[in-house]
This record gives structure tokens, C-alpha cells and sequence, in this order.
């Protein structure tokens, strides 16, 4: 008798399309949760490295009797940012300038690399307004403007002068604006208002906040205040105020110098 052959069920046409489908749905749906999950992994890194930012500045001040760190200090060499070192001094307008960033106040305070560790994985640096200010990127984070003025050899507040440390921030998202579109890495913030430029809290975390850490050494996310005037946004993100002014009992502790 002549052997039977069976034959092996495959894959209709219908059904490889149909399989097609439920794949392709299946990518739709995952696709929005891994990037909500990169969203938040970014914001959870921006977070940890302000924290390690204000845990540096409160060691800092505990060994200058309390002092904080100052905005900037003009030295026969350069300029001495609280960030890093400007070999030369400071060069308004020019772009790509030099900066040794171990060599920052800071520096010897911080927990791991101060090169990553001022870094918010969010900062918009791949945006057409960014202008970059220094050849290596400087800071993403605002130094209170409440603590310290930013001018040359300003004399930084001491801790024991802040009553509510837990609400007084130290360091926050933001971005700087002169009169331009454009926008640079924000070395220190004030209360901005119609009229001046300043470093001002940028919101480019998801569900519109920005990482702040505290004077006491936490860290946290806030919204925009609803009442505040929003600057400019960057993509979708907004540019405002964190707070609806300045001053004592308020996010900056203290008066700001756009108060006088």
C-alpha cells in the first residue's frame, strides 16, 4: 500500500494578518508605558542629582561656619563660579567658554562625578534656542537667588539665618532668558517680573513639574503656581515662577535681587 502523507496545518493568510495585527496592537499599547517609564526614570536621576547638589552645598557650609557657597568670586585668575572655574574671567556674550568644573567650590563635596552630577536628563540642550555658554555643559539647575545675589564677591547668607529650612530651596530646574527667545543654563534664579531677566524654574518633568531640593536636604517635585504668569515654554514645557513672589515666607527665603 502506498504510504499516507499528512499533511502539516500552516498559517492561513487571514491568520498571519490577523497575528499581525494583535502584535502591532500590543506595541501600541506598551509603547506609551515605556516611554512614561523613560519619562520617570529621567525625572528620578534629575531628582537624585540635586539632592547630591544640595547635600554638597550644606557640607560645604559646615565646614565656613555655616556660610554658604558664593554665587561667584573674581580671582587674578579668572572667575571662580560656584559651579567651576572660568580660566581668564568671565566673557559676556561669548559662547563655548572654557570652565574646569572639578575646581568648583563644591566639587570636593560631591558624592560621585560633579560633571554628572549637576546634569538633569531632561534639560532641553538638543533645542534650536539653546545657547551653549561654556564648552562643557556648566549646570541644569538654578542656585537660589534668595541666598546669594549674582554678582562678583556677593556674600552668600549663613544657614543659621533661615528659619524654615525644610521650605526654603536651595537649588532648582531651570533655565535662564535674557531679553532674547533664546535661553542658556541658569546659574542662579530670582523672582522674575516684567522688565528683568533671571534664572527661572523650568517645569519639564511629567505632569508639568519641576525637581527642587530644600535647605534641609530633601528634594521634591512641584507644580507652577496656577496665578503665575508663564514666560515662555520650551516644547510643551512652561517657564514660570514656583512661587507668587519673594521674600520671607516664601520658596526663596529671602528677597531676591528683582525686589529692589
Amino acid at each position: 500500500m502506498p504510504r499516507q502523507r499528512h499533511r502539516h496545518p500552516g498559517f492561513t493568510l487571514i491568520e498571519l494578518l490577523v497575528s499581525i495585527a494583535i502584535i502591532a496592537l500590543l506595541i501600541g499599547l506598551l509603547l506609551p508605558t515605556l516611554g512614561r517609564a523613560r519619562s520617570a526614570a529621567r525625572s528620578t536621576l534629575c531628582l537624585s542629582n540635586l539632592r547630591q547638589t544640595g547635600t554638597a552645598l550644606l557640607l560645604y557650609a559646615q565646614d565656613y561656619d555655616g556660610r554658604m557657597v558664593t554665587h561667584s568670586q573674581v580671582l587674578p585668575s579668572g572667575r571662580l563660579w560656584w559651579f567651576g572655574f572660568e580660566p581668564g574671567g568671565a566673557a559676556p556674550g561669548a559662547t563655548l567658554r572654557p570652565l574646569d568644573k572639578t575646581r568648583s567650590p563644591l566639587a570636593t563635596y560631591f558624592g560621585g562625578d560633579i560633571y554628572e552630577g549637576l546634569a538633569c536628563p531632561d534639560f532641553p540642550d538638543d533645542s534650536d534656542r539653546f545657547v551653549e555658554k561654556f564648552e562643557v555643559s556648566s549646570a541644569h539647575f538654578g542656585y537660589n537667588g534668595g541666598i546669594v545675589w549674582p554678582f562678583p564677591n556677593a556674600e552668600p547668607r549663613r544657614l543659621i539665618e533661615v528659619t524654615q529650612a525644610s521650605e526654603v530651596f536651595a537649588f532648582a530646574d531651570a533655565i535662564h532668558q535674557d531679553f532674547t527667545d533664546d535661553f542658556y543654563e541658569p546659574h542662579s534664579m530670582a523672582y522674575r517680573k516684567t522688565g528683568f531677566v533671571a534664572g527661572t524654574t523650568h517645569f519639564r518633568h511629567p505632569n508639568t513639574t519641576a525637581n527642587l531640593v530644600y535647605l534641609d536636604g530633601h528634594a521634591s517635585s512641584i507644580q507652577p503656581p496656577p496665578t503665575e504668569n508663564v514666560w515662555t515654554t520650551i516644547g510643551e514645557t512652561p517657564v514660570a515662577n514656583p512661587d507668587t513672589g519673594d521674600g520671607e515666607g516664601t520658596i526663596y527665603g529671602f528677597p531676591t535681587w528683582t525686589s529692589f
